[in-house]
């Protein structure tokens, strides 16, 4: 961090600025920051720039000291972090480095990473309660400030449990949601300390009880679980409505953090906590007719003020439902995951229904951007009485969903057909196989709905009993039709998948014989190119998901590439999401190995190849390697910063192989920065020798100064690989 900060000039107008620029040099790189006068909680960074300034909006994101320069770059915590980045990276995305500053005043304590120790922080850490009042009726004293270790005083209250302290600060309008460097809020740090009380004041005082620690995305219910503090818990439950199985980036709820950590107690009381009744009216909000996306905008055109919203069924991916709502006059999609018996969005907690999944954001923003407020029925219902949605409209009713509600206990990965017996959860036997990976029975195997089709075969969603009481989540593919070269193509997939073992890698967990049925690992959130269609730019974020799943693919295909594994079909149709920080590569159906001191396999045969993913010589050759494999990862980028858009869209197969040949390459996706089209288009180079390497592209993403917290989020297992390239 930087020694001096001193760079901030507080409330000037722009021209005042520029003015102040001017009377100190106007030199090259010269800087100051300001606050905003356009937002309230913003601030400017004004800099000379070829005799000019540039000014640029520092975004405040949420309510805590994390700031971004515009909403395209890094976020970084803290504001004097975030100036010192820019004075110390000169590949940082700026037009050029921060050199000399105006200097004026010392950036304000309260959006600093680490402050110093005032008095407020010394008599509230030792429960002095005169000297804390006296000081806030005197103004005097900074109220956000942060001490040495990014405390505010109203964290110091919550952790050392000063309850008659917490209400003064609170009184004098302390934040209790903010977060301290470390990205705990003051719940978290009550919960830590297991201070009940404080915890209750904190809660009636409106803390949130859904956010996230920034940095190990634990909510406070997280980690009153894994201390073990069961009051803290009642708490959270009673009074906050805290959601009882919130997600960490792990995919970990409260109740697993209590299993892990030996807190039985804790884990059997969350086992056994009832589901709250809801309030939420299926009619209320539930389309009841098949609508498109582009029917549900026209719907809540009829009333669109931000937070009304309808419920309706996807038509992208079946036996799912998207919520579309309204959100500064623009119509915003999530899509509704289904996972066991729970409905959930994106990294949101599980709900065991869709009406307790609305209560719930209607409570609370946790991940959207606002509460949903107007269940479009009921409005419409209410300016007219007589309103039926669907009078004028044909369109058929959508079908019941098949999945029972039932609470199986606290796994979502059981899934619980209408027809089955409860499952038993039991985490440790369900690794424990009883069938050969070559031979599972058919009756060890149940089907529950088709998740997709495609010309020779489906794809179900299905329950897998390895042992007698036991049952796993599993995908099934089924072939149907047995023509001899269908069936040759389903053994080679097979194959090939029982000779994988990645966690970057859909895993094979099984064949039945008759009829060809692979058993698969269930990769719960479906293909990335349905994903990026849905989601779009707003469920997506272009500096962290798409790098982190650049990463992900390029790591699997490392190590594909170390057992001489050609893909031969690369797309953003054949990666799978298994959480929003998880991509996996599957479709191995034209998968080859490459022969004893050859890297590259001769196609002996046609058939319906992929033309637009494929490089020159497998169209002209029908030459594949690894080289050509890195063609269609740099053509699977291009989808993946395009959000799903088709590559070359329009042009047929042969218009497409004559574009490339004449030395043409598809253009850069808006969201894709320079450096990454730079890949791209190293990925294209005509000559397979010029193209970059796996690995090569692997620690591209990974090291990318952009990209600084990816390190955070990849596994160790890609970690290890990194460390040995």
């Amino acid at each position: 961090m930087s020694e001096t900060s001193n760079w901030f000039h507080g409330i000037l107008s722009r021209s005042q600025a520029e003015e102040v620029l001017h009377e100190n040099g106007f030199e090259e790189g010269l800087f100051l920051v300001r606050n905003s006068s356009s937002a309230i909680g913003d601030f400017v960074l004004s800099v000379v720039h070829k005799e000019e300034v540039i000014h640029y909006q520092i975004r405040h994101r949420g309510e805590d000291a994390l700031f971004s320069v515009s909403d395209e770059t890094k976020v970084i915590h803290g504001l004097d972090e975030l100036v010192y980045y820019y004075q110390n990276q000169p590949c940082s995305g700026l037009q050029h480095r921060l050199d000399k500053f105006v200097p004026n005043e010392k950036c304000p304590t309260s959006v600093r990473l680490h402050g110093v120790d005032n008095l407020l922080h010394r008599a509230t850490q030792a429960g002095n309660e005169l000297v804390v009042e006296e000081l806030l009726q005197c103004g005097d004293r900074d109220i956000a400030a942060k001490n040495h270790d990014g405390h505010c005083a109203v964290h110091l209250a919550a952790f050392f449990g000063h309850s008659k302290i917490l209400l003064l600060l609170i009184k004098f309008g302390a934040n209790v949601n903010v977060a301290n460097s470390s990205g705990y809020t003051p719940l978290h740090m009550a919960c830590q300390s297991n201070g009940y009380e404080v915890l209750e004041i904190l809660l009636k005082a409106n803390a949130n009880p859904t956010i996230r620690n920034h940095i190990s995305s634990w909510s406070p219910l997280h980690e009153a679980s894994w201390n073990g503090h069961l009051e803290c818990v009642k708490a959270l439950l009673s009074i906050g409505l805290a959601p009882l199985k919130s997600r960490t980036n792990k995919d970990e709820t409260p109740a697993d953090l209590a299993k892990a950590n030996s807190k039985k107690d804790i884990a059997e009381f969350l086992d056994n906590w009832d589901w709250p009744n809801c309030t939420a009216r299926e009619e209320d909000w539930l389309c009841t007719k098949d609508i498109d996306r582009k029917e549900a905008i026209e719907l809540l055109s009829k009333h669109p003020e931000d937070g009304t919203f309808l419920v309706r069924q996807s038509r992208k991916r079946k036996n799912l439902h998207v919520l579309s709502t309204i959100y500064q006059k623009t119509c915003c999609h999530f899509v509704i995951e289904a996972r066991g018996v729970y409905f959930f969005l994106e990294d949101g907690p599980y709900m065991p229904s869709l009406e307790h999944l609305i209560d719930h954001y209607s409570r609370f923003a946790d991940g959207l951007p606002f509460k949903l407020c107007h269940p479009l029925f009921k409005v419409l219902k209410a300016k007219d009485p007589t309103y039926a949605l669907g009078s004028n409209n044909s369109l058929p009713n959508v079908p019941p969903r098949i999945v029972h509600r039932d609470r199986i206990g606290s796994n979502p990965s059981n899934l619980k057909p209408v027809d089955q017996r409860k499952a038993y959860q039991n985490n440790a036997i369900l690794r424990q196989v009883r069938h050969s990976r070559d031979n599972i029975p058919n009756d060890s195997l149940i089907l529950v709905e088709i998740i997709g089709e495609g010309e020779f075969g489906t794809v179900y969603k299905g329950i897998y009993m390895p042992e007698e009481g036991t049952q796993k989540a599993v995908a099934v593919k089924r072939l149907n039709e047995m023509n001899q070269n269908q069936l040759k193509i389903f053994e080679r997939e097979a194959n090939n998948m029982k000779e994988l073992d990645h966690h970057c890698i859909v895993r094979l967990i099984g064949i039945a014989p008759q009829p060809p049925t692979m058993v698969l690992e269930l990769v719960c959130l479906g293909s990335l190119l349905s994903y990026l269609q849905e989601q779009g730019e707003i469920g997506v974020r272009a500096e962290l998901e798409l790098p982190l799943w650049a990463a992900q693919v390029a790591c699997g295909m490392v190590y594909l590439e170390k057992y001489k594994f050609i893909h031969r079909d690369l797309a953003a149709r054949n990666i799978l999401l298994a959480s929003k920080m998880q991509a996996k590569i599957s479709d191995f159906g034209l998968s080859t190995v490459t022969a004893e001191g050859k890297d590259y396999y001769q196609a002996s045969q046609g058939g319906r190849w992929p033309i637009k993913w494929y490089a020159p010589e497998c169209v002209n050759y029908g030459t594949f390697s690894h080289a050509s494999d890195v063609w269609s990862y740099g053509v699977l980028l291009w989808e993946m910063y395009s959000f799903g858009l088709q590559p070359y869209d329009g042009m047929t197969g042969a218009e497409v192989v004559k574009f490339v040949d004449d030395g043409h390459r598809l253009l850069r996706p808006q969201k894709a920065e320079l450096e990454v089209f730079s890949m791209m288009n190293w990925c294209w180079e005509y000559e397979p020798s010029k193209r970059p390497k796996f690995y090569e592209l692997f620690k591209f993403f990974v090291d990318n100064p952009e990209y600084s917290n990816l390190k955070e989020l990849l596994l160790t297992q890609d970690l290890e690989k990194l460390s040995t390239i």
